[in-house]
């Protein structure tokens, strides 16, 4: 289903009974909500389990150009989530969809009934070594795009004529 808030159409999911407790489960960069699919027979059998693609992944797009901060990007969350179920949720949140809901947490903690993250963590502190990921970050969206522009072949291309670096897989 498609969920609009101020400045975001969501793409969202919502499976499990509708009077079980909602659990948010928030994907890693690179993915999307369906990753968590494999973990549907299981989980909706308790839970109420709402996934929503991240902005700049799988569907979810922007209703107009904006530059996201935390505080807009978790007022946008918490709305689409809000939508799907008004009750506070168990938040689950995957490497970069980690911090996200923890900065959710943060923001709005009436919203949160209980949270747990896997390969998150809450930012690099140090400026340089923030500098470099943020780039290795940057390289990485550029390859992906360009897969998914030319093909999934056009990563390794790009890895073989480029210096290697944690992006890069060795051939």
């Amino acid at each position: 289903m498609q969920i609009g808030t101020g400045d975001l159409f969501w793409r969202a999911y919502a499976d499990g009974p509708a009077q079980a407790p909602p659990l948010v489960l928030l994907h890693g960069f690179a993915q999307g909500a369906t990753s968590f699919k494999p973990l549907l027979p299981v989980l909706s059998r308790t839970f109420r389990v709402l996934r929503l693609d991240l902005p700049g992944h799988g569907e979810t797009r922007p209703r107009h150009e904006v530059k996201f901060d935390w505080p807009r990007l978790c007022g946008n969350l918490h709305e689409a989530v809000a939508q799907l179920d008004e009750r506070p949720a168990h938040w689950f949140g995957y490497s970069q969809g980690g911090r996200v809901a923890l900065m959710a947490a943060l923001a709005q903690p009436e919203r949160v009934h209980s949270l747990a993250l896997l390969g998150a963590s809450t930012g690099i502190a140090d400026p340089s070594e923030r500098a470099r990921r943020t780039e290795s970050d940057r390289l990485l969206a550029q390859n992906i795009s360009g897969a998914a522009l030319n093909g999934s072949r056009s990563i390794g291309r790009r890895c073989q004529s480029s210096q290697r670096n944690a992006n890069c897989p060795s051939p």
